[in-house]
């Protein structure tokens, strides 16, 4: 059973490994590690994510890394549009 603040999706370790471009024996021992670390548990064929907050600090998950990424191609983009000048001063 789901609980509040609680997330389950429906899946195999080979289905995962095979997601991810793992094997399922990697997957095996990170799951297990995860498991014993409170992030996750297993019921049936489902995991569940029981502490999402320690899922991102075990992960280093960034939420920041995509904002980066957003200006760094905005500056890019305005630098790729400026009008281009000959060094020779012809442009």
């Amino acid at each position: 059973m789901v609980e509040d603040g609680e997330c389950s999706m429906p899946l195999s370790q080979i289905l995962l490994a095979d997601a991810l471009g793992l094997t399922p024996v990697h997957v095996n021992r990170v799951l297990r590690k995860l498991k014993v670390a409170g992030v996750m548990k297993l019921e049936h064929s489902a995991l569940i994510i029981a502490d999402i907050a320690q899922l991102v600090r075990v992960a280093g998950f960034d939420a920041t890394y995509l904002q980066r990424r957003l200006s760094s191609g905005k500056a890019a983009l305005t630098h790729a549009t400026r009008p281009v000048t000959q060094p020779w001063g012809t442009g």
